[in-house]
């Protein structure tokens, strides 16, 4: 294929239902769902999608969505260890991506490429080594919207800074990915290097894992029926530690109080004995080592020094734009030794190298998780039920 072809896209209008994992039209998504099917053992496409089959241990890409999303649902799907991947424009998604304090914007001014000057053909690249990015050199887009967040750097964009059209990050124990073009999975641009690239990587991203998880595909018009029940699905500890957390929440007479404390005294004896502490994931992935910058000299530092003070500024409770002061006394908060506060204060200061930055991320990081983390292992977490 090449790029005049993708032109035609920005100007056809189409005869098919766009997305449709059957349709070879341009605008279908039958080259997706072979993609999908190379890279995940065990994919399905239904044109019903019956949450109460969902599993903690699936992943559940949703493209291009045009009937009304059940959001408290996915919510918890995620919250529990699922992966969801939600590719959206102007359908039915604005809603999901809210509930992850993601919001949607068009894009503004851009100096991005433009595929032979259309205006709705613009191109993205990433900017950050993430397993989503790596081997893409550019993503052909067709009139995107873009996504920001707060504490989220995107992975791919148009321009370096600001919103973009790829973010991901870490919800409970699950993931989310979120992109904000749905168009460019069609079979039309599928036939381009870099959203194939694209494609491939991220269905490995949301199914990797041993086993590997199944990908549930729910594009266009799919229906959604039923509800998400984590009770009746994941590893057995975790169902029993629902069900005793409602016990406890259940009015019983006297008799029936007794036995079920007997009973929860017995299962509190094997949870206990089968628990393993867990570091959660970090509160800003995409410093790790997977996601080193790549993008153009010197806008690393910046969004780093963005990356900790809005950090910062979500976690220690500073109001409005912080002073030095203010971060002094955040920061003055946290279990760190005082030559690494005043690194981290240079470093949002935007003094030191890119060693320094990323060292001073680092420490942020672990002070952070070590601060928030709970007291009782069996407790919660205490943390935002969003993207970090």
């Amino acid at each position: 294929m090449t790029l005049s072809f993708a032109i035609s896209v920005a100007r056809t209008a189409s005869a098919d239902s766009d997305f449709d994992v059957e349709s070879e039209a341009w605008n279908g998504g039958s080259a997706f769902l072979a993609i999908a099917r190379q890279h995940a053992p065990d994919v399905t496409a239904p044109s019903t999608v019956d949450l109460s089959t969902l599993d903690e241990g699936d992943a559940l890409f949703i493209l291009g969505p045009e009937r009304a999303l059940p959001e408290d649902d996915l919510l918890e799907f995620v919250r529990r260890g699922g992966r969801l991947v939600v590719a959206d424009d102007f359908g039915t998604g604005t809603g999901l991506f809210s509930r992850f304090g993601i919001r949607r914007t068009e894009p503004g001014a851009t100096e991005a490429p433009r595929v032979r000057g259309e205006s709705a053909l613009l191109v993205a690249r990433p900017f950050y080594a993430h397993p989503i990015t790596e081997g893409v050199g550019f993503v052909v887009t067709n009139r995107p919207v873009l996504l920001e967040h707060p504490r989220l750097v995107p992975l791919v964009a148009l321009d370096d800074g600001g919103p973009g059209l790829l973010l991901t990050g870490v919800v409970g124990e699950g993931r989310v990915v979120a992109i904000g073009d749905p168009s460019i999975f069609l079979n039309a641009m599928m036939e381009l290097r870099g959203n194939r690239r694209l494609t491939e990587n991220v269905i490995g991203f949301v199914t990797e894992g041993t086993p590997r998880r199944r990908l549930v595909v729910a594009a266009g018009a799919v229906r959604f029926a039923g509800s998400y029940d984590p009770d009746a699905s994941g590893p057995w500890r975790a169902r029993i530690e629902r069900q005793i957390r409602g016990l406890a929440r259940t009015r019983m007479p006297d008799p029936a109080l007794r036995i079920a404390g007997v009973v929860l005294a017995l299962l509190s004896v094997v949870l206990l004995s089968t628990m393993r502490d867990a570091r959660p994931e970090a509160l800003m992935p995409w410093l790790s080592p997977q996601t080193r910058y790549v993008g153009p000299e010197g806008a690393r530092r910046d969004a780093l020094r963005a990356a900790l003070e809005l950090t910062a500024v979500r976690r220690l409770g500073t109001k409005g734009s912080p002073s030095k002061r203010d971060l002094e006394k955040a920061l003055g908060t946290l279990p760190l030794p005082k030559a690494e506060a005043q690194r981290i204060l240079r470093a949002i200061d935007g003094r030191g190298d890119d060693d320094d930055l990323a060292r001073a991320a680092a420490s942020l990081d672990a002070a952070l998780e070590k601060r928030f983390a709970p007291a009782d292992p069996r407790g919660g977490s205490g943390r935002e039920e969003e993207p970090r």
